[in-house]
């Protein structure tokens, strides 16, 4: 057998160690986009619960600058009437405002709440899983690249030792 004949039978059997390898590889690529693929889901909803947050805080925002146009009305245009004002409170504000309070107690507390256990049950989790799952998968991949390394380390000493065994074979024939 030649040398290069040697070296292709080298090549050929190297090539087959290694397959198994690469489809490790290829099986870790796949886990990995399925990974980001639930984590671009939980940023989606995430995004989604936060922009409802923002509904909710302009919405407040915008009861706020209602009751402070109220409160600057009463102070500079309406306190010598004072009397005919806080009846007017008594009878029509408060109500009002009560009615608010109860709309938030009844739909917005509980939506909030129903967030936070979302996010307490299902996202915070399910992120501690990706977590997990991305370290393992680089636990992985770092000691994949080791023995890569390793192995190309033990090539090229191969390659060395085969070299000089043809040397010292065509020697002797």
């Amino acid at each position: 057998m030649s040398d290069n004949e040697l070296l292709f039978a080298i090549s050929n059997l190297m090539d087959i160690k290694l397959e198994p390898v690469y489809e490790r590889l290829d099986r870790i690529d796949t886990r990995l986009d399925k990974v980001e693929q639930r984590l671009d889901k939980v940023e989606k909803r995430l995004d989604e619960v936060e922009q409802r947050l923002d509904k909710v805080e302009q919405r407040f925002d915008k009861v706020e600058q209602r009751l402070d146009k109220v409160e600057f009305t009463l102070k500079n245009d309406v306190l010598p009437h004072l009397a005919n004002i806080e009846a007017t409170i008594n009878k029509d504000i408060k109500p009002r405002l009560a009615n608010i309070e109860a709309a938030i107690d009844k739909d917005i507390k509980p939506r909030v709440t129903n967030i936070e256990i979302t996010i307490e049950n299902d996202v915070v989790p399910r992120i501690g899983n990706i977590e997990s799952c991305y370290i393992s998968t680089y636990q992985r991949y770092q000691s994949g690249v080791m023995q890569f390394d390793e192995m190309q380390e033990d090539i090229s000493i191969i390659k060395r030792v085969v070299a000089d065994h043809s040397a010292k074979i065509q020697k002797f024939a």
